[in-house]
């Protein structure tokens, strides 16, 4: 991850993900995707659907947005 000053907000810093960030992102999703596999051939695809809608449930809606201020202050137990 690259960081820089924010021109237009002198104690903001500016992130980009750099190719070797994009590479990880990549290399992260292959391996989600593999282990998914793997647990749909270890109980199946209905048994695998049941469980991602209770992790859906207890995981609550909302995505966490990371570009949103104070998202990591926040106790992540309570409700957004």
């Amino acid at each position: 991850m690259a960081r820089g000053t924010d021109p237009r907000h002198a104690r903001r810093m500016l992130l980009q993900v750099t190719p070797l960030g994009f590479e990880v992102l990549r290399q992260g999703e292959a391996i989600f995707d593999e282990l998914r596999d793997q647990w749909e051939r270890q109980i199946g695809p209905a048994q695998l659907e049941n469980l991602e809608t209770h992790l859906a449930e207890l995981a609550g809606d909302p995505a966490v947005r990371f570009d949103t201020p104070g998202w990591i202050s926040r106790d992540l137990g309570d409700p957004v």
